[in-house]
């Protein structure tokens, strides 16, 4: 009960602070994402009208997200209302990655290129023509059985003149001053396209941030050269590269610093063995501009075994840590924070399944960039009510016999099942609409003119 009330206050908080910074149609605004975060049915933006939580008319879903604004500092201080230190405890973990919104029919919206889309048959293009949005989250503290909750920080859209690793920088540099302080090291987690010289060097600069990235199997790293003592120095350039270590070749590995076997159980209660394998003090190429030789990391390299010692995957997997407090994070520790990771695919799926993340419609770039914004939103409202949710199981569900009446965390889909009856029982600080007539409509007289179409941006192309 004491979790239940903490929750409560914490989410009314949340509520009233976001209230007070909309800038424009903040009571529209919030119905919208109470009706989002409580959307069991509408497959459309506009279906978000029907509920009984959005109190005005299908018109102004759109004039709310027409001028929807939320400043970096109101966000913050409505994160650090829903955030307490045992969220970001024993250190702030967060993860970055980049998905898409696919819109190859949108002709006249500007400024769309082409995207990753994972398709499910096989020889296809996973390709298709939109925009990509860069997210980053943070993973609170949670149980194993826990449900894969994340608390979405910032998204952002990556123009065609960008890419993911620069705005995810400018992220990081925006959001973290704004989390709870914490005396500790901040745990950043990203996939192999974020092991670039150019991020890599950008996330040493940051004191307090150590990044654990996974590396590409056919990548070539080395010891550092140290020349042999008594003997003379040659002439020419110094040489910096000592012995090269390629990753898919299990003859040129190196001999581990340090090595564990830790043992583990798989959902079905099969045993594992969770090897890891350290190499501190590692290299790797640069280029003119990034002296990676200046910066050693740490390389780690994780198997999944059975009893018998064989390999449960073909190939193991490469993390490197980087950055200048990497030796405070222990290399188990650092390899089950990259497991949470994952946390983020969840995320992206719920959000485009149940929060209609790529189903609004517009010609309007900048509108549609505020529409992941305001889903952000909605899910970390979810993820405030997640303790005063109550079990909705379908019929057909299974788990609804085997599950107690009332757990402390539900999953995003239960909480939002429930959410309809927790935003009634807690109120809003919305004022009740007032009716202003009919709208004038378009003015007699007036011509329109068509949109115009534009083409699509392919970076491999050179601007004339």
């Amino acid at each position: 009960q004491s979790c239940g009330y903490a929750g409560e206050t914490q989410l009314h908080r949340f509520r009233q602070i976001l209230h007070q910074h909309l800038d424009k149609r903040a009571d529209a605004t919030l119905n919208l994402l109470d009706a989002l975060s409580s959307n069991t049915n509408a497959t459309s933006v506009v279906e978000l009208s029907l509920s009984p939580h959005f109190e005005r008319g299908h018109d102004s879903v759109y004039a709310a997200l027409r001028d929807f604004s939320l400043s970096v500092e109101g966000y913050g201080e409505a994160l650090r209302a829903a955030l307490s230190p045992a969220d970001v405890a024993p250190f702030r973990h967060v993860s970055l990655d980049v998905t898409s919104q696919p819109r190859p029919y949108a002709r006249t919206l500007s400024d769309r290129t082409m995207v990753y889309q994972p398709t499910v048959v096989r020889g296809n293009k996973p390709v298709t023509i939109g925009h990509s949005y860069s997210h980053l989250v943070l993973h609170p503290p949670r149980e194993p059985d826990d449900p894969p909750w994340v608390v979405p920080l910032a998204v952002r859209r990556v123009q065609s003149e960008e890419n993911a690793q620069q705005v995810g920088l400018e992220q990081l540099r925006a959001l973290l001053p704004e989390l709870p302080d914490l005396q500790g090291v901040t745990l950043c987690t990203a996939d192999t396209a974020y092991s670039q010289p150019e991020f890599l060097l950008a996330l040493a600069e940051m004191e307090d941030v150590v990044g654990l990235i996974r590396l590409r199997s056919n990548r070539v790293l080395y010891r550092p050269y140290h020349h042999p003592p008594g003997e003379p120095r040659p002439r020419g350039h110094p040489r910096w590269y000592g012995e090269r270590m390629k990753l898919n070749d299990r003859s040129t590995w190196l001999t581990p610093d340090r090595e564990w076997q830790i043992p583990a159980q798989t959902h079905h209660g099969q045993e594992r063995i969770l090897r890891i394998r350290v190499w501190s003090e590692m290299l790797m190429r640069g280029k003119k501009g990034y002296p990676m030789h200046q910066h050693p990391f740490t390389l780690l390299c994780y198997e999944l075994l059975r009893p018998d010692g064989t390999a449960v995957y073909r190939h193991p997997v490469w993390l490197l840590l980087f950055g200048k407090r990497r030796h405070e994070v222990f290399p188990p520790d650092g390899v089950h924070g990259y497991f949470r990771r994952f946390d983020i695919e969840h995320f992206f799926r719920f959000c485009k399944r149940r929060l209609l993340m790529t189903r609004f419609q517009t010609p309007d770039t900048r509108t549609e960039e505020k529409w992941p914004a305001l889903v952000q939103l909605a899910y970390l409202q979810l993820w405030l009510a997640r303790n005063l949710a109550q079990g909705c199981w379908h019929p057909w569900q299974r788990h609804r016999t085997t599950q107690p009446k009332r757990r402390s965390t539900w999953s995003p889909s239960q909480v939002q099942r429930d959410s309809s009856r927790i935003i009634g029982q807690l109120g809003t600080p919305v004022r009740s609409p007032k009716r202003r007539g009919k709208s004038p409509g378009w003015r007699r007289g007036s011509k329109r003119r068509a949109r115009l179409r534009r083409k699509v941006v392919k970076k491999t192309q050179k601007a004339v």
